[in-house]
C-alpha cells in the first residue's frame, strides 16, 4: 500500500542512488506497482523484471472477525489496551488568568485528557446481529494506534488450531497480516 512513509523512503533512495553508488542494489516488489512511473522516477534506465503469477482464492477476515472467532480478551492492564481504560480520564488543573488592571485570578477546572476517549469508530461499525456484545466491548478497549502482537499471535494460533481451517493443506496456504 502506498503511504507517506513509503513515498519518503523512495525519495531518499533516489537521492542515494544519484550519488553513483554501484555497491547499492535496490529491489522493489509489488503486486500493484506502476512499473513505468517508478522506472521513470528513478531515471528511466533501470532494469525491470516481471514475474507473472496466478491468483489464489482469498478469504478476508477483519479485526472484529478475529476477535469474535478467537475469543480474544484484552486485559485492562495490557500494553494494547487504551490508556486509563475504564477510569474517568480527567484531571484537575489550575490556571492563572490576568484580568483588567493587572489583577490576577486563579481558577481550577477538570480537563479531559481526550474529549472523545469513549468514542471509537471501529466499535460503532460492529453489526450487532453478527458480533457479540463482548466483541464490541473488546474492540472499544483495544488501542488501535498500536500493533497488537498478542492479537496477531492469537490469530495465528486460531488458524493453526481451529477446525474451520483444518482442511487447508499447510504447504499450500499463506497468511498475510497487513500492519502499518
Amino acid at each position: 500500500e502506498r503511504s507517506a512513509d513509503c513515498d519518503l523512503l523512495i525519495l531518499l533512495l533516489r537521492q542515494i542512488l544519484r550519488q553513483n553508488r554501484p555497491d547499492l542494489k535496490l529491489i522493489l516488489m509489488s503486486a500493484t506497482l506502476e512499473v513505468d512511473k517508478l522506472a521513470k522516477y528513478f531515471g528511466g534506465h533501470v532494469p525491470v523484471m516481471s514475474i507473472p503469477g496466478r491468483t489464489f482464492p482469498v478469504e478476508t477476515f477483519w479485526l472484529e472477525d478475529v476477535v469474535q472467532m478467537s475469543g480474544y480478551r484484552c486485559d485492562d492492564d495490557s500494553d494494547f489496551a487504551k490508556r486509563s481504560w475504564g477510569h474517568w480520564r480527567s484531571q484537575k488543573q489550575t490556571f492563572q488568568i490576568s484580568a483588567q488592571g493587572g489583577k490576577k485570578e486563579t481558577i481550577s477546572a477538570y480537563i479531559d485528557e481526550e474529549d472523545d476517549w469513549a468514542y471509537d469508530d471501529e466499535a460503532e461499525r460492529v453489526d450487532p446481529d453478527r458480533y457479540s456484545d463482548e466483541t464490541a466491548r473488546q474492540l472499544i478497549k483495544i488501542d488501535h494506534t498500536k500493533i497488537n502482537y498478542d492479537l496477531v499471535e492469537e490469530c495465528l494460533q486460531l488458524i493453526e488450531e481451529s477446525p474451520r481451517f483444518k482442511n487447508i493443506p499447510r504447504d499450500e496456504g499463506a497468511v498475510l497480516v497487513f500492519l502499518p
